[in-house]
């Protein structure tokens, strides 16, 4: 256990030390908006801002040097980079909240990956697309994973299979240290969220250690052996709601910098057809004025989730299970609403919309490309959470997938 006496009120004040710190990196993170795209990656300069501002240890636990920071103000922070930059945003959300899931490994996998300090980084690809075989020990590992997210940055991949060749076929996730894959670096020709650099990987067989896997049955079953060491209250909310965010405030900001970008362009842009300015139009004044009020409800929503479900686990071993649905109900709606929120003014933003580097596009294809992650498929979370508010029993878990834990958690 760790040799400090826990409080609450530490993880709140932390939080606000964190968004302080994080605020002043923003100019930057903004200046270097259009090389991320460039670069198909962050920038080096913007990700030693972020670290130095405590955005990758903001979840790390404390006896490694974390800030252990109350969840509400992690997300925050993720929402005012992505303002900025939602490339940059997407990768400070997912690059940080992989250190809260390694806090739930076992101890000895906790020791060797933040030995080198607070601040690693680990990219991940959940999608059980390669192949894990038993061996004495642990596991071997082949195959090629999609979309790993600033993989370019991190020191681990964090890689989802299923176990096959045991009794009870399961999923697991598989930390790889960085000399164990290759990165297909032509593997990222795409046209939204082009700055995280999410670039596939490839292992041909990686020799991976038990106490370096991480069981969806063990979150299922509330048994994760990090919990032995890591029992505090942000160690303790529902796992797929903390995920669910890291996607949704990247998108929550994203929305906010289209919409502030696109202010800023429109206060004195004349249109060419009319030669009128657009800010005199009234129709856009309505538009402008749904779109904010959205992407408000859907920020102000992410604080009272977080907000609620920390002082649930701050006085409980868990929250409500209603409290975790909706969560992540709300989370899968963001990403949606956020995206046809912009897209409402987008229509309204003149010919130059088109053009290559403008930031309302930018962000308006950033939005386009968050979508598609299962994070915003809000149908599937909207009928979990219908079914948990009309009393209904969960679907059967699937030890199999990690959206099962959708259902149980």
């Amino acid at each position: 256990m760790p040799d400090f006496e826990y409080a609450p009120e530490q993880s709140r004040a932390a939080g606000q030390r964190l968004l302080a710190e994080v605020d002043d990196v923003l100019p930057l993170v903004a200046e270097h908006a259009e090389e991320a795209e460039r670069l198909g990656r962050v920038p080096d300069a913007v990700v030693d801002a972020l670290e130095a501002a405590g955005m990758f240890r903001a979840v790390t636990p404390h006896q490694y040097g974390g800030l252990e920071v109350d969840p509400a103000a992690f997300f925050e922070a993720a929402c005012r980079v992505a303002s900025r930059c939602a490339s940059t945003g997407w990768f400070a959300s997912l690059i940080g909240i992989h250190n809260w899931q390694i806090a739930h490994l076992a101890k000895e996998a906790q020791d060797e990956y933040f030995g080198p300090g607070p601040d690693t980084l680990a990219s991940t690809s959940y999608a059980p697309t390669g192949q894990a075989e038993s061996v004495s020990g642990g596991f071997r590992l082949s195959g090629r994973w999609d979309f790993s997210s600033g993989v370019d940055h991190a020191a681990w991949a964090i890689l989802g299979a299923v176990i096959r060749d045991i009794e009870e076929p399961e999923f697991r996730s598989f930390v790889v240290p960085r000399r164990d894959f290759e990165i297909d670096q032509g593997s990222w020709e795409v046209t939204g969220l082009r700055g995280t650099g999410s670039k596939s990987v490839v292992l041909e067989g990686a020799f991976v250690p038990e106490h370096m896997t991480h069981r969806i049955v063990d979150v299922h079953e509330r048994n994760e052996p990090g919990m032995r060491v890591n029992d505090r209250p942000l160690f303790r909310v529902p796992w797929l709601s903390a995920f669910w965010y890291a996607i949704a405030c990247p998108a929550i900001g994203a929305a906010r910098g289209g919409l502030d970008a696109f202010l800023d362009i429109n206060r004195a842009r004349v249109a060419a057809s009319s030669q009128r300015r657009a800010a005199g139009n009234p129709f856009l004044h309505l538009r402008l004025a749904e779109a904010h009020g959205r992407v408000d409800f859907h920020h102000a929503r992410m604080r009272q989730n977080w907000t609620e479900i920390f002082d649930a686990v701050c006085d409980a071993p868990e929250c409500s299970r209603l409290l975790a649905k909706r969560s992540r109900y709300d989370a899968s709606n963001a990403i949606m609403d956020c995206f046809h929120a912009l897209g409402a003014v987008y229509e309204n933003a003149g010919g130059d919309v088109i053009r290559e580097g403008h930031p309302v596009q930018r962000f308006y294809r950033d939005l386009m490309a968050m979508t598609n992650h299962p994070a915003g498929n809000v149908d599937r979370m909207a009928s979990l959470y219908g079914q948990e508010l009309l009393g209904l029993p969960d679907r059967p878990f699937d030890r199999t997938q990690m959206g099962s834990l959708a259902v149980s958690s």
